[in-house]
């Protein structure tokens, strides 16, 4: 089933971590894996939406389930591409020392 790209910009927004409903932060996520898993052009969407910053940026979740979906959408991502690679290293690495200051 082809699904429309043009929602992916608001999966990203809605996956903002000061989103105050954790609810739909995860089902944002759900889709956005499973856009990632199943649709073709949804990788390219997702970076042009700028999720792979906001994905780093709820890597510091404490629920399980949702951390595993988190981090595969960031492996899909990161596949085949070192830029994203370099970018989500960093962003984690910032986010790190901005807990320990």
């Amino acid at each position: 089933m082809y699904v429309p790209l043009f929602h992916v910009p608001l999966c990203v927004f809605v996956c903002d971590c000061s989103y105050p409903i954790e609810q739909v932060v995860f089902y944002a996520m759900s889709t956005l894996h499973n856009l990632l898993l199943h649709q073709d052009g949804a990788k390219m969407a997702v970076h042009h939406a700028g999720g792979l910053q906001k994905m780093v940026s709820l890597l510091p979740h404490n629920n399980v389930k949702f951390l595993a979906i988190t981090a595969d959408c960031l492996q899909i991502l990161a596949y085949g591409n070192q830029e994203s690679k370099v970018i989500a290293q960093l962003r984690f690495l910032t986010s790190i020392f901005h807990s320990f200051s």
